[in-house]
C-alpha cells in the first residue's frame, strides 16, 4: 500500500489497506486469547509461540493497549515457543519497535559465543546444526545499524533519514553505515537520558534525529547532538 500510494495509485493503496484490514480482524477474532494476552497458534488455543506475537505486533495486527500487553507477556510468558536463529530477526525487530535496544545489545552474546566455538560464520540453529554458513543468522549486522544505532531510511529511496538510536547499557556508539549516496557516520556518548556526539549525512541528505521521544532536524554533511538532561 505504501508504494502504490508512493507511485500515484491511491485506489490500489485504498484497496490494499482495506484487505489487510480485513485479515487483521479475522486474524485478531479467531487467535486473541484475552485470558492470557497473547496471539495462539491454534485454534483451540493450545499453542503459543514467540513467533506469533512478533507477527501480529509488526504487522500492527494488534495496537494500542492490547499490542503493549501482547508486548509485555511476549517477554514475560515462560511457556512460549522460542525463535531461534533465523526468526529472531523479527524477535529483535519488535524489541526496536517497542525500544528495547537493551534487549538487542544482550542477544548479541549468542553470536559472541559462536567466535568462542571456534565458528567463522553464523549457524542455521543451535545445537546439532546442519548449516554453519547461514545467511539468515547474520541478521545482527542489520540491526546493530538499523535498530541499535537507529539508522533507517524515512523516506523512498533513502532521500532522508530517520535516527534513533536504542544504546540499552551501552555508553558509546561508533558507526558506518553505507548509504547510496556515501556513508552516515555516528560518533555517539551516553549518560544517562543524554546523548552527545555528531552526525554526518552525506552532501545532499537529510534526516531527523530522535531522543527520548524528541525530534532535532538534520541537515546534510556535519551535525552536532546534544539532547536530554
Amino acid at each position: 500500500a505504501e508504494v502504490e500510494a508512493f507511485l500515484d495509485e491511491p485506489l490500489l493503496a485504498q484497496r490494499l489497506r482495506a484487505k489487510a484490514a480485513r485479515v487483521a480482524a479475522a486474524v485478531r477474532t479467531k487467535f486473541w486469547d484475552e485470558a492470557r494476552g497473547l496471539m495462539a497458534d491454534n485454534l483451540a488455543h493450545t499453542e503459543f509461540s514467540e513467533h506469533g506475537q512478533c507477527l501480529a505486533l509488526l504487522t500492527d495486527t494488534l495496537t494500542g493497549a492490547q499490542g503493549r500487553r501482547c508486548f509485555e507477556q511476549l517477554l514475560a510468558a515462560p511457556d512460549l515457543k522460542r525463535t531461534t536463529i533465523y526468526f529472531s530477526f523479527y524477535l529483535l525487530e519488535t524489541w526496536r519497535r517497542f525500544g528495547r535496544g537493551d534487549l538487542i545489545a544482550e542477544r548479541m552474546s549468542f553470536w559472541k559465543d559462536l567466535v568462542k566455538q571456534g565458528l567463522k560464520t553464523p549457524v542455521e540453529m543451535p545445537g546439532d546444526t546442519r548449516s554453519d554458513c547461514h545467511a539468515w543468522g547474520s541478521h545482527p549486522l542489520f540491526h546493530l545499524h538499523a535498530s541499535v544505532a537507529g539508522i533507517r531510511p524515512d523516506s523512498p529511496g533513502f532521500r532522508t533519514v530517520r535516527i534513533t538510536p536504542l544504546p540499552g547499557k551501552l555508553p558509546k556508539l561508533v558507526v558506518r553505515t553505507p548509504h547510496p549516496d556515501g556513508f552516515i557516520s555516528l560518533d555517539l556518548s551516553f549518560n544517562g537520558l543524554k546523548c552527545s556526539g555528531s552526525v554526518e549525512l552525506p552532501t545532499d541528505i537529510t534526516g531527523v534525529f530522535v531522543w527520548d521521544g524528541k525530534e532535532t532536524p538534520l541537515k546534510g554533511g556535519a551535525n552536532v547532538v546534544n539532547m536530554g538532561l
